[in-house]
């Protein structure tokens, strides 16, 4: 199986240098970075990516017209919305036209990025005709759960992240959280056992 290849589009340098060391880390591929639109168009028809991480507030492209005009040229790429916190509500309504989810610029850094691209290009490489016939095996089940529940883990705690004590969701978010990361535990502890004994 190929590595996972991301296209990373971030006018910051300093945010851009973060993205790269945290998807690196995570042993994923990072195309660019590039920091305005008309290049990150030209890379990823140049270049095969599997997923692009789309800083909404580019130079001469800025908010939700940012990810339509990507999510236009290339509506099958998953896009991960990037923005600073104080451009929230944007990166929402980003998701709303279309990208898979948004990540605040202050996130970076939490090791959430990996799992949470990973879980993403996962469920696309699935539902892709080529999967090969392992698609629905038990190994390659047992892949795509292990992504799906990295990609909930990581979003459960970005909203917890996200909301101030006096929110009245937090303690939801908190007991959501907790039990996502339980979740977690369970799977890799019967991943772990499985790996041990002499089963298919």
């Amino acid at each position: 199986m190929r590595e996972f290849l991301v296209l990373v589009v971030q006018h910051d340098p300093g945010v851009a240098s973060r993205v790269e060391a945290e998807l690196t880390r995570a042993g994923v591929r990072v195309a660019g970075p590039v920091n305005d639109l008309e290049h990150a168009l030209a890379r990823a028809e140049g270049q095969v990516v599997d997923a692009v991480l789309l800083d909404l507030y580019l130079p001469g492209s800025r908010g939700v017209p940012t990810a339509l005009r990507f999510l236009g040229r290339y509506p099958e790429l998953p896009v991960v919305a990037t923005a600073p916190r104080r451009y929230q509500a944007q990166a929402r309504k980003a998701v709303a036209e279309g990208a898979r989810l948004y990540l605040l610029d202050e996130e970076v850094g939490r090791g959430l990025l990996g799992p949470v691209v990973k879980g993403i290009v996962g469920e696309r490489a699935a539902g892709r005709p080529d999967a090969g016939e392992d698609a629905l095996g038990p190994r390659r089940m047992l892949h795509d759960l292990g992504n799906r529940l990295a990609v909930i883990s990581g979003e459960s705690e970005m909203l917890v992240g996200r909301v101030g004590p006096e929110d009245p969701l937090a303690a939801y978010f908190l007991v959501h959280h907790a039990a996502t990361t339980e979740s977690v535990n369970v799977f890799r502890r019967y991943v772990a056992a499985r790996r041990g004994s002499p089963g298919p």
